[in-house]
């Protein structure tokens, strides 16, 4: 048994290299990276073979996800190209500011989303450039934060 795994239990694997976008087609695994809450070794590539999809691929999430739900080797995964951080936010049509990435929340957890950094000014300031998650911080991520895509901030 794997400790910190919710119980399951899996064969002992040989390491893998980092996950690479599979699946055929344009998918790529998403968030990039990704693995499970087991760690590293257990990634995209390690789910994709011997049918670990199948028996593991809706346990251990790790950052929101299960396999099933980011590997595209399990049939999850992203069509869309992967959003390249911008290092200066770029105005909307419409001249307002939109948290970017949409759903953002810093590593701690979902509560840590870009409306709790809103609700106090030390928050972006404090912490605001700490707790990245999926390559961004608060103060990238949240337009409370001086962050997002748009013409105007919410700061």
């Amino acid at each position: 048994l794997l400790s910190g795994g919710g119980g399951g239990s899996r064969p002992n694997p040989a390491p893998v290299p980092a996950p690479t976008p599979g699946g055929g087609g344009n998918c790529v695994d998403s968030p990039l990276g990704w693995y499970d809450s087991d760690g590293t070794v257990y990634n995209c590539e390690w789910y994709g073979r011997e049918n670990r999809c199948g028996r593991f691929g809706d346990q251990f999430p790790n950052d929101g996800y299960t396999a099933n739900e980011a590997c595209c080797s399990c049939g999850g995964g992203s069509t869309a190209p992967a959003p390249a951080p911008a290092l200066a936010p770029t105005p909307t049509e419409g001249g307002e500011c939109v948290d970017s990435p949409l759903g953002w929340y810093d590593s701690d957890g979902d509560k840590f989303d870009c409306k709790w950094y809103g609700k106090k000014d030390y928050r972006c300031e404090k912490l605001g450039d700490m707790f990245s998650n999926d390559g961004y911080t608060a103060n990238e991520a949240c337009c409370s934060c001086g962050g997002g895509t748009g013409g105007s901030r919410s700061r």
